[in-house]
C-alpha cells in the first residue's frame, strides 16, 4: 500500500500519521500479536535508530507488573514484532547487549521532519501531505501528545510557508486544500486560518473568505473566550469594504439548510458528482436509488461544498411535501424570490438570477414525474446559467439528463483487523450514529463481529444502519443483529424532525411502492421469493408472467431492483433489507405459491435442466449451482413450512451434492441436512431420512472424529438396509471403506469397498464405481502392496474413460501417474499426469488442476526434486484459490511446507506448518501417520537451520495466522 506521493522504495515503510500502517516488502501487516506490541513497535519507528535499554522499555509499556512478568511481555513482543516482519527482521530489529533498536527502515514522520522547512513548493507539498492525520490516532500512550505538539507546530508553520509560496507559484487551489485539511487537524491557529482567508480572497472567493474568519471567530470564542487578531480583522475588513467583486454576490436569503448530522463515507461519490454538476456536459444530474439510500444527504453535503466553494449561487429545495406539479415553480419562486407576485413565471427566476452561476438541487421529485420533467426541462431551457442537481428514486428520462445511481455503502468482507473495520462506510456510519444515541458506545473486540454482521443484512442501506444505531440505547450489538427482520417494526425512529416516510424501513418502502402500479407491484413483490439474486428466466418462471423482462426494467429503474450486468446472463437482486419487507408484504397464499414454483424452478435446476447431465460434474452446471447456492439454501429451508416435502427436499441435497466440497459449502449445508434430520426423526419418512444421513455422514468425514464418522455411516447403513436404495447402501460402504482405511483395518476397508462397488456397478453408475474402485486401490497401497494398487488402477482407468466424467478420469489417471513415478516408469508418470491436465483444461475445472498439480507435486518431493515441487505446489495454490477450495488448502498446505523445508525456504515452511496444525487442533483433525512423520522431520529440520529465536518467532507468526495471510507469506 502506497501511503504517500513521496517515492519510497524502502523494504519496510511505516506510517505513524492517522494511525499506524506498516508495509513489508509490498504487504501490508495488518495487526501485531498484541495492541501493547503495535504500540511497542510504534515507539521504536518513531525513534528509529535510537538504542533503548529493555529496563527503560519495561518501565513505559508495563509499569504494573513486577520485573519478571515485564521482561517476559517485552521478549514476547519484540518476538512477536520480529515474526511480523519475516526476513527483514534481521536487518532492522536489534535486540541483543540489553537494548532494543529499531533501524533500515522508512517513517512517514522521519520524511516530514527531514524537510519540512524547505522554500520549495512542490517539495513542501509533498512532505505536508504525509499528515494524514494526528500522531498514531488511536493509540493513547503517554509520550505521544508531547511528541504531536512539536510535530504539529512544524507542521502549521510548514503549511503557512506554503500558502505564502501558493501566489508566487500559482498554486494556489492546492495550498488551499492543505490549508483546508491543516486546519482541520490543528484546530485553533489563526496563523494557518489567515493563510486561507487570504488565498481565498486572491482567488476571487470572498465569501469563502469571509465564511473562514467567521469560523475562526467562532473557534477563538468558544474554546479561549478571545477574539481575532487585528490583522485578521483587518483582512476581513478588507474584503468587505472591496469594490472588486471577482465571484457573484451572495443571495442575502439563506440557500440552505444547514445539516444536522455528521456526513460519513462517500466522499469518492461526493467528488465525483461536484464534477459531474460543476463541469460535465449536462446541466441535470440525477441522483437516482431507492428509498433509504441516502440520496439527500449526498445532495446536501454536495450543495454545502458548492456553498463553501463561493463560485455559485445555490438554493436546496424539498419537494415530498410538494403534491402537484404544477407547484414546482412556485415552490423555486418562493426559495430564489422570497416574496413574489402570484402571476411570476420561471422569467422572473431568469431576471433575478442573470448570468450569475448558479445551482438549483431539487430533492425527492420521484412523484411528481412525469409531468415535473416537463418543469425541469423548462428551466433548464429558460436558465441557461443554472445547472441543476435532483434526486428521485425514478430518472427524470428528458433530453441531456446524467443519472447518477446512488450505490448502498460498502460491507465487511472476510476477515478483518478492527482498524481496517472501522474504515467500512457502513461500519463508521453504524458507530457515528450509535454515538449519537449513546456518547460512550465504541467499535470494539466484544461488538466488531456483531457491527459487522448487522452492516451485511442490512446490506449497506444507510437508512436501515441509522435506524439499527439508534437501537444501541437500550440494546447491544447482538441484540439488535438478532432482531434486525424480527417483524415487528424494529428498525423505526421516534422523532419527530424527520419526514415520517424515512421514520421506519416500511414507511419508505411503502413510499416507493405508492409510486407502482399494480402490476409493477406484483412483480416487484414476486422477486421477494429469491434470494442471493436471479436471472430474467428464473423471474419468469416463477412469476409466471409473460412480459417480466418489462417489469424488471421498470424495477430497476425504479431503483427497488438491483442489476449487475457484469454477469452472463445479467443478474438482479434485491437489498436484503428489502427483500425481507417485500416478503412479509405477500399475503400467505401467495407466498406459499411462489415458494413452491421457486422450489420447483431450483430442484429442475439441480438436475442440469438446460446445463449438461449434472452426473457428468461439468463446470457450467457446478458454477450455476454455485451462483445461486442461497437460492438453493432457500428452496431446501421452504421444507420446514410445508412448502416442499421431506422427499424432495432430500432428493434436491443429493442431486446437488457434488457442489459442497469444491465449491466451499459443506458447513452450510451439513448444517441444513441436520436440521432437517432433526425436524423428520420421529415421521415416517424413512427414504428421506437414508438419503439424508448418507449425504450427512459423507460430509462430517472433513469435520468430525474418525469414531463420530463411523457411527453416523452405521446409522445410515440401518435406515438404508430397510429401504434397500442400492445406491444409497454403495454409498455407505464406500464411506465405512474410507474410515476403514484411516483407522489402519485394512481388511474392513476392501471389504467396504468391494460391496460399494458391486452396489455401483449394479445401479450402472461409472462415476462412483472409478471412486470406490480408486479407493481401493489406494488401501493396497497403505498394505504396501504396491503390485495390486497399480494393477487396480488399471482396471479403473477404462471404467473411468467411459464415465462421461472428466474429474473421475483426470483423479484416476493422477493416481495411475503417482504410481508411475513411485515405480520409477517417469515417463508413463509424466504421460498421464499430462493427459490428467488437459482434461481439466477442457472442462476449465480448477478445483481437479489443483489436485492434479497438489500430487504431481508431492510426487517431485518424494524424488527429491525439492524446488520443482514448490513450483508445482505454488500452481495448486493459485487454482485451488481460484476454485475456493480451501479445505484442499489446508490440506495441501502439510506438503507445501515439507517441500518449502527441503528447499531451503526453512521459515515460510514454519509459517505453513504452524497454521496447519492449529488448525488441525481447532477442528479436531487427526493427523494421517505419513503427515505426521513428515512434520516431524520438517520442524527437526528447520529448528536446526533457523535456530530456537527464529523458529519460534515463525511458529507464532503461523499460528496467530489467517488462512489468507499464511497464503500471502507463501506467495511473498
Amino acid at each position: 500500500m502506497q501511503h504517500t506521493s513521496v517515492e519510497d522504495s524502502h523494504p519496510i515503510r511505516i506510517g505513524l500519521f492517522g494511525g499506524l500502517t506498516v508495509v513489508c516488502n509490498g504487504q501490508e501487516i495488518t495487526r501485531f500479536r498484541t495492541r501493547k506490541t503495535a504500540s511497542l513497535f510504534a515507539y521504536l519507528a518513531f525513534f528509529e535508530g535510537r538504542c533503548h535499554p529493555r529496563d527503560v522499555l519495561m518501565d513505559l509499556f508495563w509499569p504494573e507488573s513486577n520485573q519478571d512478568a515485564a521482561r517476559q511481555s517485552l521478549r514476547m513482543a519484540l518476538s512477536a514484532i520480529r515474526g511480523a516482519l519475516g526476513s527483514e527482521a534481521k536487518l532492522t530489529l536489534e535486540t541483543d547487549r540489553g537494548i532494543a533498536r529499531l533501524s533500515n527502515i522508512s517513517t512517514d514522520v522521519a520524511k516530514f521532519e527531514l524537510e519540512s522547512d524547505s522554500d520549495d513548493f512542490e517539495t513542501l507539498a509533498q512532505r505536508i501531505k504525509l499528515v494524514r492525520g494526528t500522531l498514531l490516532a488511536g493509540f493513547d500512550d503517554s509520550w505521544i501528545m508531547a511528541q504531536w505538539l512539536r510535530i504539529e507546530e512544524m507542521y502549521a508553520q510548514a503549511t503557512v510557508r506554503l500558502m505564502g509560496l501558493a501566489k508566487d507559484q500559482a498554486e494556489i487551489e492546492r495550498a488551499i486544500v492543505i490549508g483546508r485539511h491543516t486546519a482541520t487537524l490543528t484546530g485553533v491557529r489563526e496563523d494557518v486560518h489567515l493563510g486561507l482567508m487570504k488565498l481565498l480572497a486572491a482567488s476571487g472567493r470572498n465569501a469563502a473568505a469571509i465564511a473562514q474568519f467567521e469560523e475562526l471567530e467562532k473557534m477563538l470564542d468558544d474554546q479561549w473566550g478571545e477574539r481575532p487578531s487585528d490583522e485578521a480583522i483587518r483582512v476581513l475588513n478588507s474584503l468587505e469594504s472591496s469594490t472588486v467583486i471577482h465571484r457573484p454576490t451572495p443571495i442575502p436569503r439563506p440557500a440552505i439548510s444547514a445539516r444536522t448530522s455528521s456526513f460519513v463515507g462517500r466522499e469518492d461519490e461526493v467528488a465525483e458528482v461536484i464534477a459531474l454538476v460543476k463541469n460535465g456536459p449536462n446541466r441535470l444530474v440525477t441522483l437516482m436509488g431507492m428509498g433509504g439510500m441516502g440520496k439527500t444527504s449526498l445532495a446536501s453535503v454536495i450543495a454545502q461544498r458548492f456553498v463553501e466553494d463561493g463560485a455559485h449561487s445555490v438554493w436546496m429545495m424539498e419537494f415530498a411535501d410538494v403534491l402537484s406539479p404544477e407547484r414546482i415553480v412556485e415552490k423555486i419562486l418562493k426559495s430564489v424570490l422570497g416574496d413574489f407576485d402570484q402571476l411570476a413565471t420561471i422569467s422572473a427566476i431568469a431576471e433575478e438570477i442573470g448570468q450569475r452561476p448558479s445551482i438549483f438541487v431539487l430533492d425527492n421529485l420521484e412523484h411528481l414525474l412525469p409531468e415535473g420533467s416537463v418543469v425541469v426541462r423548462d428551466l433548464l431551457a429558460a436558465l441557461p446559467s443554472v445547472r441543476i442537481l435532483a434526486t428521485s428514486r425514478v430518472r427524470l428520462s428528458i433530453d441531456g439528463e446524467q443519472v447518477f445511481v446512488v450505490p448502498p455503502l460498502a460491507i465487511p468482507s472476510g476477515s478483518m483487523s478492527l482498524g481496517e473495520l472501522s474504515r467500512v462506510s457502513s461500519v463508521a456510519l453504524f458507530t457515528d450514529r450509535a454515538r449519537a444515541s449513546r456518547p460512550n458506545f465504541v467499535l470494539g473486540p466484544s461488538n466488531a463481529t456483531a457491527i459487522a454482521e448487522i452492516c451485511r443484512r442490512l446490506d449497506g442501506l444507510p437508512l436501515a444502519i441509522e435506524l439499527a444505531a439508534s437501537k444501541v440505547i437500550t440494546h447491544s450489538p447482538s441484540q439488535i443483529l438478532s432482531k434486525l427482520f424480527s417483524g415487528d417494526e424494529f428498525l423505526q425512529s421516534r422523532r419527530t424532525d424527520i419526514a415520517e416516510r424515512q421514520r421506519s424501513l416500511r414507511a419508505s418502502l411503502d413510499w416507493s411502492l405508492s409510486l407502482l402500479a399494480n402490476q409493477e407491484k406484483e412483480g416487484f413483490l414476486t422477486t421477494s421469493v429469491f434470494r442471493g439474486g436471479f436471472t430474467a428466466e428464473a423471474a419468469l418462471e416463477v412469476a409466471g408472467a409473460r412480459k417480466f423482462d418489462d417489469f424488471l426494467e421498470l424495477l430497476v429503474e425504479s431503483s427497488l431492483v438491483v442489476c449487475d450486468t457484469l454477469c452472463d446472463p445479467p443478474r438482479f437482486r434485491l437489498l436484503e433489507p428489502i427483500r425481507e419487507f417485500a416478503l412479509s408484504s405477500l399475503s400467505p397464499s401467495k407466498a406459499h405459491e411462489l415458494r413452491r414454483r421457486h422450489f420447483e424452478y431450483f430442484l429442475k435446476l439441480s438436475k442440469g435442466a438446460g446445463l449438461g447431465a449434472p452426473r457428468a460434474a461439468n463446470r457450467v452446471w457446478l458454477d450455476a449451482l454455485h451462483t445461486d447456492n442461497e437460492n438453493l439454501c432457500c428452496a431446501f429451508e421452504s421444507v420446514f413450512d410445508g412448502v416442499a416435502s421431506p422427499d424432495e427436499a432430500a432428493e434436491l441435497v443429493v442431486t446437488i451434492r457434488p457442489m459442497f466440497l469444491p465449491r466451499g459449502h459443506s458447513a452450510v449445508w451439513r448444517s441444513l441436512i441436520l436440521r432437517l434430520m432433526e425436524h423428520i426423526k420421529d415421521r415416517p419418512y424413512l427414504a428421506a431420512r437414508a438419503k439424508l444421513s448418507v449425504v450427512y455422514a459423507s460430509m462430517s468425514s472433513n469435520m468430525s472424529s474418525a469414531e463420530e464418522v463411523k457411527e453416523l455411516f452405521l446409522q445410515a447403513k440401518a435406515l438404508c438396509d430397510q429401504t434397500g436404495d442400492i445406491e444409497q447402501l454403495g454409498m455407505v460402504e464406500y464411506g465405512l471403506g474410507g474410515y476403514s482405511k484411516i483407522a489402519g483395518e485394512h481388511a474392513e476397508a476392501i471389504y467396504h469397498f468391494q460391496l460399494a462397488m458391486s452396489a455401483f456397478e449394479s445401479v450402472d453408475d461409472d462415476a462412483k464405481l472409478v471412486a470406490a474402485t480408486r479407493q481401493l486401490a489406494m488401501t493396497y497401497l497403505s498394505m504396501k502392496d504396491t503390485a495390486q494398487c497399480y494393477s487396480t488402477l488399471k482396471q479403473a482407468l477404462p471404467v473411468a474413460r467411459r464415465s462421461g466424467d472428466p474429474d473421475a478420469l483426470a483423479w484416476t489417471l493422477t493416481d495411475l501417474a503417482v504410481e508411475h513415478s513411485r515405480n520409477g516408469l517417469q515417463g508413463e508418470a509424466e504421460a498421464c499426469f499430462k493427459e490428467a491436465h488437459e482434461v481439466c483444461i477442457q472442462t476449465d475445472s480448477s478445483y481437479m488442476r489443483a489436485i492434479v498439480f497438489w500430487e504431481q507435486g508431492d510426487s517431485e518431493l518424494r524424488r527429491g526434486l525439492a524446488s520443482h515441487a514448490v513450483a508445482l505446489l505454488s500452481q495448486s495454490v493459485e487454482h485451488a484459490l481460484r476454485a475456493d477450495f480451501r479445505e484442499l488448502l489446508k490440506r495441501m498446505l502439510v506438503v507445501y511446507a515439507c517441500a518449502l523445508q527441503a528447499d531451503n525456504q526453512a521459515e515460510r515452511g514454519v509459517v505453513a506448518l504452524a497454521f496447519v496444525l492449529g488448525w488441525r487442533e481447532r477442528e479436531k483433525r487427526q493427523l494421517t501417520p505419513d503427515e505426521s512423520a513428515s512434520i516431524d522431520t520438517a520442524k527437526s529440520a528447520a529448528l536446526k537451520f533457523l535456530g530456537p529465536d527464529s523458529f519460534d518467532s515463525a511458529w507464532a507468526r503461523g499460528t496467530s495466522a489467517t488462512l489468507d495471510e499464511v497464503i500471502n507469506i507463501l506467495k511473498s
